[in-house]
């Protein structure tokens, strides 16, 4: 199996439908994971509410459950909620959080990560790997 690429390093995404195979969240260091059967071209957008979008393009939610929302509002973190909807060819996975905090995204072979730790840097998105990015 190929290493990932470097971060920072340009990610070669095909025009295959992909399909979404897991959305997580590690609490030691208040990440949200997005996996998928491949690498993705994707955008970060600040969305209603002070929430955080990361629409994931030309990818499917084919399994029901990967439609309940993750509750991690219980955890010491920015994080309150996360929840995964398609839309149209799309995933939107909504991040919604308990209050506006700093965060960083970039993509590691067939994650995204959406990382709102203190090490973030400013408030805002860095997309990184991410041809179609913002």
């Amino acid at each position: 199996m190929p290493a990932p690429p470097p971060e920072g390093a340009p990610v070669e995404v095909s025009r295959r439908t992909k399909h979404l195979a897991l959305v997580g969240f590690r609490a030691a260091d208040a990440q949200v994971f997005i996996r998928t059967n491949e690498p993705v071209n994707y955008t970060v957008t600040d969305g209603p509410g002070g929430s955080v979008l990361v629409t994931i393009e030309n990818t499917r939610i084919v399994r029901g459950n990967d439609r309940r929302p993750l509750d991690t509002s219980f955890f010491q973190t920015p994080v309150e909620e996360i929840r995964a909807r398609q839309v149209h060819r799309n995933v939107v996975v909504e991040i919604k959080l308990k209050t506006r905090a700093p965060y960083r995204a970039l993509q590691r072979g067939e994650e995204v990560e959406v990382n709102f730790n203190s090490n973030a840097g400013a408030l805002g998105v860095s997309t990184i790997g991410a041809p179609g990015g913002a």
